[in-house]
């Protein structure tokens, strides 16, 4: 996930209902410096990643698909796990461009309180311009699980703000999808079309009939 917008996304948890409606609300700047919030979802702690959650800020879906990249079916074949993300700045994705912001939100923001709120703490988390939240595969829930899924082509898809619960520049580059191949207990990326299954090399850890779960 990457801010592009014209200013920070900053989500703030009020964790005196941390226990009850764990509300969150996206504050936005003006230029002038003065800001206004809204309501922009709802928080979990995540036991696992031991931190607080924006919940369902993405998900990820897996779509039946032909060589060609062209989705096939009204509904998903798999949706992800994942429940949640804290979001903060990792990686500047405006490197080197004008526009881009310093480093405001960063761990352990995601833990605690940074501040007190008028009703009692405040967890502050969000994306600086130019700045991306980036979960990599190798951290626990970042999978699809695909055990039984055919062999063949597919649509790994990602939305962030699926809800439309985040007030943004630009609603309409919220999605992406990268084409991949699933063959027995191997998945990978491809660019349009490639040799099936059935014309690969023999490979004496590929199964038929269902893959595992796909590598990164």
């Amino acid at each position: 996930m990457g801010n592009v917008g014209d200013g920070p996304f900053e989500l703030r948890y009020d964790l005196s209902g941390s226990a009850t409606d764990q509300q969150l609300r996206q504050r936005i700047y003006r230029s002038d410096r003065s800001w206004s919030e809204r309501r922009a979802g709802s928080y979990e702690f995540h036991p696992t990643h031991a931190h607080f959650h924006y919940r369902n800020f993405a998900v990820s879906r897996l779509w039946a698909s032909d060589e060609e990249g062209r989705r096939l079916g009204d509904e998903p074949v798999r949706p992800g796990r994942k429940n949640g993300f804290c979001v903060i700045d990792i990686e500047n994705i405006w490197f080197g461009r004008y526009g881009d912001a310093a480093r405001s939100y960063y761990f352990p923001q995601c833990s605690g309180p940074t501040e007190t709120g008028e009703s009692g703490p405040v967890l502050r988390q969000g994306m600086s311009v130019g700045w991306g939240d980036v979960y990599n595969w190798f951290l626990p829930g970042q999978y699809i699980e695909v055990s039984g899924v055919p062999d063949g082509y597919y649509l790994l898809e990602t939305i962030a703000d699926a809800d439309q619960l985040v007030l943004e520049t630009d609603e309409d580059n919220n999605s992406v999808s990268a084409l991949i191949r699933i063959c027995g207990d191997e998945a990978e990326f491809v660019e349009g079309p490639s040799p099936s299954c059935d014309d690969l090399p023999d490979d004496p850890t590929r199964t038929s009939g269902g893959a595992k779960a796909p590598r990164p």
